[in-house]
């Protein structure tokens, strides 16, 4: 018994730790060298500090969290409250074409409009895909916290079954609009 309280103890801190850590200031030649060093060569960062207003505003902005659209490009409804990178390992890993999965009115449209890409990702090949596509969060900060490993761990594991993006929530110092 001690030690299924312990798991759950370990899950529900791991789940909710970074839902309040404060966004660092980087450069995106900084991000660019972060994101090299863990093998991941392509990326989005916010537009603009009024896109990560509105990413906030629509509780979108947690790390670790994921966002998931499927083949329509509608949000698939999260498997739990506070949108842990564990459930979106087994959601990933049992997933297949009969899956019952819900939906949010969220379209992947109105996501990436917030984003903007380092290298290779190309937006509208993005929105016209028929596969799931995965958005795990991260920053440079969460390396402390080792959230960004349950998310590196999701892009390795599945990059090659789904499309899978990373998302990095720094805040940019070349923004135009910054506060």
């Amino acid at each position: 018994m001690k030690k299924i309280i312990l798991i759950l103890a370990i899950v529900f801190t791991s789940c909710t730790i970074t839902k309040s850590l404060p966004i660092s200031y980087k450069s995106s030649d900084e991000l660019s060298l972060f994101y090299k060093q863990n093998n991941i060569e392509s990326f989005f960062i916010v537009n603009s500090y009024t896109s990560l207003v509105e990413l906030y505003k629509q509780d979108r902005v947690s790390i670790p969290q994921n966002i998931i659209f499927d083949c329509d490009g509608l949000e698939i409804k999260h498997f739990n409250n506070k949108l842990c990178v564990n459930h979106t390992l087994e959601f990933l890993k049992n997933y297949n074409s009969k899956t019952i999965i819900q939906k949010t009115n969220f379209n992947i449209s109105d996501y990436l409009k917030h984003f903007k890409s380092i290298n290779t990702l190309d937006s509208e090949k993005i929105l016209s895909s028929k596969k799931i596509r995965v958005f795990v969060n991260t920053a440079t900060y969460a390396d402390n916290y080792k959230a960004n490993e349950e998310a590196f761990e999701i892009y390795k594991q599945f990059k090659d079954q789904y499309e899978v993006y990373i998302v990095n929530l720094d805040y940019i110092s070349e923004w135009k609009d910054k506060k």
